[in-house]
């Protein structure tokens, strides 16, 4: 049920951006995109500020699992061009371009630096993407990291309007350091908090901080 929950936001959010721009990510992987136009694109992504549609249209491949449709040097040269706005520490930043710099900007120097940066960033949705693709800038001895996401303030409704609120962030870094550790407690259920906001549930960290403490030393090497 929670990987349920975590799915259903995801998808909201994205058809969130969807409807501000009047398309899909699928619709814009399903054009015929040559050359030129993925060019243009990218290109567009040196504007300031920000070119949201650009950066959606390019994100959206990596969404629908379609980025090698985009050209490897192309793909580099858009985390390059959006690097500046990762710098904007205390900003409300363009979602789908931290995704491409995440994904994307592997080659950077300062690659790692900015990555650690955006699990700490004031912006929830940008803590979430960071979340995502920890497994492409922590090393072992960093999962550790993540445990601050235990105490994350972050809430959402889940499903629909006015559905339980759960601390989605919590939810989502647990599932990420059970994959990138391999481990995983026994499910005993939700915990919850009483919020000025209504009952807020999430899972339960206890199981896994009770194996990771058993395994950690391994994990680290």
């Amino acid at each position: 049920m929670n990987e349920f929950y975590e799915k259903m936001r995801e998808d909201a959010d994205r058809r969130d951006q969807s409807r501000i721009r009047g398309l899909t990510s699928g619709d814009v992987v399903a054009k015929n995109h040559d050359d030129l136009a993925l060019r243009a694109l990218v290109a567009a992504l040196c504007e300031r500020p920000l070119s949201v549609e650009s950066s959606f249209r390019l994100a959206s491949f990596i969404y629908e699992g379609a980025q090698e449709r985009i050209p490897a040097e192309l793909r580099q040269v858009a985390a390059d061009n959006v690097a500046d706005c990762m710098q904007s520490v205390g900003e409300s930043h363009n979602d789908p371009a931290v995704e491409i710099f995440l994904a994307w900007g592997c080659h950077r120097s300062d690659y790692r630096d900015v990555a650690l940066s955006l699990l700490r960033h004031a912006d929830s949705p940008t803590r979430r993407v960071a979340l995502s693709y920890a497994d492409l800038f922590l090393r072992p001895h960093e999962f550790e990291l993540l445990l601050d996401f235990r105490h994350d303030l972050e809430i959402s409704e889940t499903i629909t309007m006015g559905g339980p609120l759960r601390y989605t962030l919590r939810d989502h870094a647990l599932g990420v350091l059970e994959r990138l550790t391999g481990l995983s407690g026994e499910n005993i259920g939700d915990c919850f908090e009483d919020r000025p906001e209504g009952r807020v549930y999430y899972r339960s960290w206890s199981p896994f901080l009770n194996a990771y403490e058993a395994h950690k030393a391994r994990i680290a090497t």
